[in-house]
């Protein structure tokens, strides 16, 4: 798990990125994260999903990184796009 917050704030209005990854079975990663509204288009959810990419290949093992969005936006769209990700589904 990588958070990031402000300094100086309390905890509650203090978060402005958070993510983590979790293996789940077999050769599944699912990664889960999400930057607060007021801190997007600053690259933070770039640096979140690269971290999370580094992180499962240091399974040294093949693997299908799963990524979780909540808030699936135009924003959030693109940068998995530009990342070279697709959209598998959409609850």
């Amino acid at each position: 798990m990588i958070c990031s917050v402000l300094k100086g704030r309390t905890k509650e209005s203090a978060l402005i990125a958070a993510a983590g990854w979790a293996l789940t079975k077999g050769d599944e990663v699912w990664q889960f994260g999400k930057v607060h509204p007021d801190h997007r288009r600053r690259g933070l959810g770039t640096q979140l999903l690269r971290h999370t990419e580094t992180q499962a290949a240091s399974l040294k093992r093949p693997f299908t990184l799963n990524v979780r969005n909540e808030a699936l936006n135009d924003g959030s769209m693109a940068l998995f796009q530009r990342e070279g990700y697709a959209c598998a589904f959409i609850e």
